[in-house]
């Protein structure tokens, strides 16, 4: 039996979040709490960090998180703070939180499962703060798919190491390259040298890893290779 109303909005996010409340039903219940059945909201999930607790955090975000006459909810869950927001709250520092597309109420289960994969890509990732799944580009993907990032990695990186530490330079170079938008002039700035400088290292990436950086495939390939490597040294992982 819910006895208060905290049980009572806890339980409309879950069920919203998971989707087994009938619209209508679930459209009636969210709007006795703030929320506008009309109108679009997103799925969030945080995990407290610092000096934050999670009903300090869920507090926040329900605050936060509406805008423009539409509300938002939180609750915590498992540990964890689980929410219906309008718009990305700011968050305390320490903590992280994912962020799924907006929706109606009746797709929100399907942008809680992305707020899942946001806030997991995170925290592999070492980010802090509200972390919007459209943000992640492809990294959601490296982090489920470690046999594609393993041969990747051996296409791409793994070859570098026969340079030593100018492999390592090597591998640098053309994170930025891809980072700056292949801009040669730009590129050669943010790395301190001389724009042939930086154009005889990535011609002798290219000799080593025989790959050719004017194919959109290879380009692809390597920005998920050099997207790899950042998550195992994220994590830790060293070869």
């Amino acid at each position: 039996m819910l006895d208060s109303a905290y049980d009572r909005r806890a339980a409309l996010v879950r069920s919203l979040l998971q989707g087994t409340l009938p619209f209508a039903e679930a459209a009636a219940a969210a709007r006795t709490h703030g929320l506008m059945p009309s109108e679009r909201y997103r799925a969030l999930r945080a995990r407290p960090g610092g000096r934050v607790s999670a009903h300090d955090l869920t507090r926040m975000i329900a605050a936060a998180g509406a805008v423009d006459g539409r509300g938002a909810l939180a609750a915590v869950l498992d540990d964890e703070v689980v929410g219906v927001v309008a718009r990305a709250p700011r968050v305390p520092p320490g903590v992280v939180a994912g962020l799924g597309t907006a929706c109606c109420l009746a797709g929100l289960d399907s942008s809680f499962m992305l707020a899942t994969r946001a806030l997991e890509t995170a925290i592999a990732y070492g980010i802090e703060g509200v972390v919007d799944i459209d943000e992640l580009s492809l990294r959601p993907a490296i982090l489920t798919e470690p046999h594609l990032g393993e041969r990747l990695m051996d296409r791409y990186i793994r070859p570098l190491t026969s340079e030593g530490p100018f492999g390592e330079t090597l591998r640098r170079t053309v994170h930025e390259y891809l980072a700056r938008g292949m801009r040669v002039r730009t590129t050669a700035d943010s790395l301190y040298v001389h724009p042939n400088t930086l154009r005889h290292r990535l011609d002798r990436f290219e000799e080593i890893t025989r790959a050719d950086l004017s194919r959109t495939q290879v380009l692809l390939e390597l920005w998920w290779a050099l997207e790899r490597h950042r998550l195992d040294a994220a994590l830790g992982r060293t070869e």
